[in-house]
């Protein structure tokens, strides 16, 4: 029953009998952490252009966007429900729908999830990296430069390995914030968040670099190296 169930709910999400976005709002038992994923519709009338945003901890951002291929969006956003389930969240009405893996209904290939769970867990480390971004930004307008080491902001190199999201995290000369993979992710994964200066230098704009492919808001870089490892390179 819960196969049928599931199963019309996708052929009536693809086949755009709504096109209202469409909200999921996840939490975990307490209520303490909640999620939401929303399928955005640029134009009411129509199913695409979509993209489907993703917001925790207060910060917001989008994860999937497409142009021209109708159902992409709406896909995307309950491949996303299931792996907040995954995790042991609930999901509001959906969530005893959604209980059935999707590998069960065949609706999606082994790449296609590893895909999607990769880009899940890739977006947790960029939320774990976030808060750094406060602390570069207000120590350059203190300072008029960037911390050179950890210690000048007030943490300890040691400290940067305990998370469950990414392995490591330092910051670079030039305000840049690394992190590593973390298992799940890959530990050869890097992630670079780099400030640049604008309006007159009273505000910093981050950019997202990574050494992994098919991130959408983050810019493909193969060359990227985490900094101790470019210090190694360079010394042999």
């Amino acid at each position: 029953m819960k196969n049928n169930v599931l199963i019309l709910l996708l052929l009536y999400i693809a086949a755009g009998h709504s096109l209202a976005d469409q909200t999921y709002v996840c939490s975990n038992a307490d209520g303490e952490q909640q999620r939401t994923i929303k399928v955005i519709y640029q134009d009411q009338s129509s199913k695409v252009p979509c993209e489907v945003s993703y917001q925790a901890d207060g910060k917001e951002q989008a994860l999937f966007r497409s142009q021209d291929r109708e159902g992409f969006c709406e896909k995307k956003a309950l491949e996303f429900v299931q792996h907040q389930l995954d995790l042991g969240m609930a999901c509001g009405d959906i969530t005893p729908l959604l209980q059935v893996k999707p590998e069960a209904l065949e609706v999606y290939s082994p790449e296609q999830v590893a895909s999607y769970k990769k880009a899940a867990v890739f977006s947790q480390a960029v939320s774990v990296m976030t808060p750094f971004k406060m602390m570069m930004t207000e120590y350059y307008h203190m300072e008029g430069e960037y911390p050179d080491s950890l210690q000048k902001i007030g943490l300890r190199p040691e400290d940067m390995k305990t998370s469950a999201y990414v392995s490591d995290m330092t910051i670079g000369a030039g305000g840049e914030i690394y992190a590593q993979g973390n298992q799940d992710l890959g530990l050869d994964t890097v992630i670079m968040l780099k400030p640049d200066l604008t309006l007159g230098g009273y505000m910093h704009e981050w950019s997202c670099s990574t050494n992994i492919r098919d991130i959408d808001y983050c810019e493909h870089d193969a060359e990227l190296l985490y900094p101790m490892e470019k210090k190694t390179l360079q010394s042999n």
